[in-house]
């Protein structure tokens, strides 16, 4: 069972490497823990679904962003020590309702306040989203197969012939994919 963080599985790995013993497992399991956390870090955001409990700075706005997101669920809500109910009914109601990356009030505004918003919810996928993960497998499979060649750029090949390596932090097409995730935080 690998870190509750990883964006891939052993099993998934090995797989595509045609790996059938454990010899690598050890190894393999260090990479994808490694390797999902270093893309999270780079997303500036967790990808599996947890609790969060966050505090935001009203703005005398109908709306704020979440820090985390998707959002599934949201336990609470209070402004300025005040709790705010879901919105029952129409939208005209009063109350929260709230989307995957923001919550609206509607009869209720964020009044102004340094963090004097408190939000408890839920974010996060319940598994990794397949193009996510398929990028996380191909960083770890090239990471993996470049072990026996770390900083090595090029090399002869019978004679005359040379192969060279892309040694850029992540392949190309994972990068794309990855970028999508990313959490950009807008200027206030």
């Amino acid at each position: 069972m690998g870190a509750a963080t990883d964006l891939t599985t052993i099993q998934n790995v090995k797989a595509r490497l045609h790996l059938s013993g454990t010899s690598d497992d050890p190894m393999l399991k260090l990479m994808i823990t490694e390797i999902s956390l270093g893309i999270q870090n780079y997303l500036n955001r967790t990808i599996a679904s947890q609790a969060y409990s966050d505090s935001y700075d009203g703005h005398g706005t109908c709306r704020i962003f979440f820090n985390q997101y998707p959002v599934t669920a949201v336990a609470s809500l209070t402004v300025d020590g005040i709790a705010i109910p879901a919105a029952s009914g129409p939208p005209w109601a009063s109350g929260y309702v709230f989307d995957a990356k923001s919550i609206s009030l509607y009869g209720y505004r964020f009044c102004r306040g340094y963090s004097n918003v408190q939000v408890a919810y839920t974010a996060g996928y319940a598994s990794t989203p397949g193009d996510l993960e398929e990028a996380a497998l191909e960083v770890v499979i090239t990471r993996f197969k470049e072990l026996n060649r770390i900083g090595q750029k090029t090399a002869a090949v019978q004679g005359a012939e040379t192969a060279s390596w892309d040694l850029s932090a992540l392949p190309p097409t994972a990068k794309l994919i990855i970028s999508q995730y990313r959490r950009v935080i807008p200027f206030s």
